[in-house]
């Protein structure tokens, strides 16, 4: 159809005008010839009403002069009375004359307008006769009148009003007849109108079909011809044939046909890039092993097949490798990390996969392993691996690992849980030691519930507010008195409390340790100022740092601040550090206790001789108190050697000119031992348990002495 080889944005512009014109003219066509129609039925309608409302009031004053007249002529009433009711009758005729008038000149067909003349001449009759009986009653012959009534104008009145009726009755069916015969032609132009919009939708709907056909078509075929492409029918380009027209049709065909032939020519390029790409993809590019993702789809591939009974997980992870990237550089960590891929794949041919999950994490699969023994056994094999040095940089480094196995059924049901139980059996493993592996076990896992739920716990405290801090008084050996306390942190739960040794560790793991000890800090400082200001004598608070609060950068900042804040001096605060916090960063730790002491905070090591315990840096670090841990108290008078590790570092201690302090003093034997090597300080339930603040003020109040 070469006239329509337009573009198709005029074909589509064309559609639309020519159905638009024809709808709107057939719209406006009916609306006009509708709105005509109903507007002479209205006229013919309006006119109807008018002559109704006309003849009922002629028939009404009609009726009004009859009464009028009788009225008159029975009760002769007087000359004045009759005067007013001679004079109603008037008025009422000339009204009625003017009415018959305006009927005349409203009358629709000569039929009607005969009716109304012939009313006029009877009314004109029915006027005089009535002038006649009036002119008797003035004359004061009311017999006659009376006789001259009944015998020559009632009859007239009678048919005037018999008229009337007739010719309402007639113009009220008119009115009805002229009205239904109005909606019924209305209802059929408007139904013509509707059926001729029906047809032309209709047609409508045909020309479109045929229009959207002369544009899906050629597009449908391009979109087959994709299609098979994307099945992986490259020919099929081949044989596509462009559409010879000059729209846009025909230049997207022609434009797809020149796409087609260049995008052959890409195809096998194509092809052979996805190959590297997947390559790339499941292979780890440091180590050649399988990377997380290969992994992860073989496992899930293995849960998937029903022919799956039994694999074991070996979940592996070098211990301490973070500080070999931290001291020798990544580049060394990389090269490390490829000789142990290296060796584990050579030493280990039999095993299902070995993939690098990533970092320093590898990850054994294998289907031939149904118990623990079996899989203990290949453990044993893979810690054989790391006995040997690898060599990196021309040196030789001894790695070892950690390694967490799980076995499927035993240990779950799926891919989630299998691997779960692997990682919690690697952290046990880690626990053990280094070069140790660990089987899972499902107290693991309820010990990975138990820290789940400390978490939560430690949270829900933290939005609520509700940590405690409870204090210990610290007295002296030879008298009795209270010269410090040590604040300790609570945290209350279902009515009793949840030991420190249980949720320290998961504060610290989870980095909550450091806003509860800047608030701990806060608030043993807050307290003690209180209790000074109150009048008691001066204590000094000892508070614990852990390990994550000694190494944060703005520490010395932190404590300022607690102190500005406060309003405490710095002579009552002494700072508790574990010997582990420190010793790994001498140069680090020598600066950060300098500036401690220059505000004039004291310092003590918390848990001596439970640590590293080296000489060395009591010498060089500048420390105020050495507190003597439980675990040497606990035997003393029952073993000799942890009475002699006490009475060493009481002595060492005294040599070194610090305050000694021994921790969980609670039988009178270990107090006397004490007391005899001349230990400073006691704290322990001997004396008293840890006290909430206002049970602690009871002991100042009364200022208790121990001893």
């Amino acid at each position: 159809m070469k006239y329509l080889d337009i573009r198709m944005s005029y074909k589509i512009f064309l559609v639309i005008v020519v159905m638009s014109l024809f709808l709107g003219i057939v719209g406006f066509s009916g609306f006009i010839a509708i709105k005509e129609l109903s507007r002479n039925m209205e006229i013919m309608y309006n006119k109807r009403v008018v002559s109704l409302e006309m003849l009922g009031q002629c028939r009404i004053l009609s009726k009004n002069i009859e009464l009028t007249m009788l009225t008159i002529i029975t009760n002769r009433t007087d000359s004045l009375e009759r005067n007013c009711s001679k004079d109603a009758v008037i008025q009422n005729l000339e009204e009625i004359d003017r009415l018959l008038a305006g009927l005349h000149d409203n009358s629709l067909d000569a039929q009607e307008q005969a009716s109304i003349d012939q009313l006029l001449v009877q009314s004109y009759i029915y006027h005089n006769g009535l002038s006649t009986v009036l002119r008797l009653i003035n004359a004061g012959d009311f017999v006659l009148a009376s006789s001259y009534y009944e015998e020559n104008v009632k009859g007239y009145a009678k048919h005037i009003d018999r008229t009337l009726w007739q010719m309402m009755s007639q113009n009220q069916f008119l009115a009805d007849k002229q009205n239904i015969a109005g909606q019924q032609l209305v209802n059929r132009f408007s139904t013509g109108i509707i059926l001729l919009s029906i047809v032309f939708g209709f047609i409508a709907i045909l020309a479109g079909i045929r229009f959207t056909k002369m544009i899906t078509h050629p597009i449908n075929e391009m979109v087959r011809q994709v299609e098979q492409v994307a099945s992986g029918n490259v020919t099929a380009l081949s044989n596509y044939v462009p559409i010879d027209t000059t729209d846009e049709i025909g230049r997207l065909s022609r434009s797809f046909y020149h796409m087609a032939n260049t995008l052959k020519a890409y195809v096998q390029e194509i092809i052979t890039v996805n190959e590297q790409l997947l390559k790339v993809a499941y292979q780890d590019a440091l180590t050649g092993l399988p990377n997380r993702r290969y992994f992860f789809e073989r496992l899930n591939k293995l849960f998937s097949e029903k022919t799956t009974h039994h694999l074991a997980l070996l979940f592996i992870d070098l211990d301490r490798f973070k500080y070999i990237n931290d001291t020798l550089g990544h580049h060394v960590g990389d090269q490390i990390l490829a000789a142990v891929a290296e060796r584990m794949a050579a030493c280990l041919p039999d095993i299902d996969t070995l993939a690098r999950l990533g970092g320093d994490e590898f990850i054994l699969l294998c289907q031939n392993i149904t118990n623990e023994q079996q899989a203990a056994t290949l453990a044993e094999q893979v810690v054989a691996i790391f006995e040997q040095p690898f060599s990196a940089q021309a040196n030789a480094f001894y790695i070892t690992c950690s390694i967490g196995i799980s076995l499927y059924p035993q240990d779950g049901k799926d891919m989630d849980s299998i691997l779960r139980a692997a990682d919690t059996a690697m952290y046990a493993a880690k626990q053990r030691g280094n070069n140790s592996f660990h089987c899972y076990t499902r107290k693991m896992q309820q010990k990975v519930l138990r820290r789940m739920e400390l978490e939560n716990i430690i949270h829900q405290t933290i939005e609520k507010d509700g940590f405690q801090v409870y204090y210990q008084p610290r007295v002296t050996s030879n008298s009795g008195q209270i010269v410090g306390m040590e604040a300790l942190l609570r945290l209350p739960y279902n009515g009793g409390f949840i030991s420190p040794a249980e949720f320290i560790p998961v504060a610290e793991e989870t980095g909550l340790i450091l806003s509860l000890g800047a608030w701990v800090l806060r608030t043993a400082c807050r307290q003690n100022k209180q209790w000074q200001l109150a009048g008691y004598p001066p204590l000094r608070v000892s508070v614990n740092l852990s390990p994550n609060q000694f190494n944060q950068k703005d520490l010395l900042l932190q404590i300022k601040e607690t102190l500005t804040e406060t309003e405490l001096a710095a002579c009552w605060l002494e700072l508790e550090i574990t010997e582990g916090a420190f010793m790994n960063k001498a140069a680090a730790t020598l600066k950060t206790f300098a500036d401690i002491k220059s505000l004039g905070i004291q310092i003590s090591i918390d848990d001596f001789g439970t640590g590293y315990s080296s000489l060395s840096y009591l010498k060089r670090f500048d420390i105020d108190c050495l507190k003597i841990d439980k675990s040497f108290v606990d035997e003393i008078g029952q073993d000799s050697k942890d009475s002699s590790i006490a009475h060493t570092i009481i002595s060492m201690g005294k040599s070194l000119h610090m305050m000694l302090v021994a921790e969980g003093v609670e039988k009178q034997e270990q107090l006397e031992f004490l007391q005899k090597h001349n230990c400073d300080q006691i704290q322990g339930y001997i004396f008293s348990r840890p006290l909430p603040p206002t049970e602690f003020e009871k002991l100042l109040q009364k200022q208790v002495r121990f001893i």
